[in-house]
């Protein structure tokens, strides 16, 4: 049983879909990824960073993860798609920083406990108003 998956920096691209419905349930996502895509929906992964050289999460990258608890998102990421975090229902905390400047629609749509964290005077808190998304300020 697969709970692990040792993911080398050199990777720059995991394929959408790549690890999911498996029984993984840690990861470290590469430093060298660019782009997140799917590779990890239906997975059991708790807890998951997202480092600042991936500037696109794509859309539903991290959907249906249903053991999901808190995702870090690091300085540098530029973009969140289209229902990234949808239908998370254990997802407590996402961590949002200043450098993302667009966030697709319904983001976080159907993960209704989660709490999102993120700097004041951000295009996140901005966009967190104006979709009626509960948020705090770190």
């Amino acid at each position: 049983v697969l709970s692990s998956a040792p993911i080398p920096d050199t990777v720059t691209g995991i394929g959408a879909m790549a690890f999911a419905a498996t029984s993984i349930s840690e990861v470290t996502i590469p430093s060298g990824l660019t782009e997140l895509t799917s590779a990890f929906a239906l997975t059991k992964i708790k807890q998951i960073t997202v480092p600042g050289t991936v500037k696109t999460i794509d859309a539903q990258a991290l959907e249906c993860m249903p053991e999901i608890e808190t995702i870090t998102i690091e300085e540098g990421v530029e973009t969140i798609g289209e229902r990234a975090f949808d239908s998370s229902d254990k997802l407590k905390t996402v961590y949002i920083p200043a450098s993302v400047t667009a966030i697709g629609e319904d983001s976080f749509w159907n993960s209704d406990n989660a709490s999102i964290v993120t700097p004041a005077g951000s295009y996140a808190e901005s966009y967190l108003k104006e979709n009626g998304v509960p948020y705090k300020n770190q």
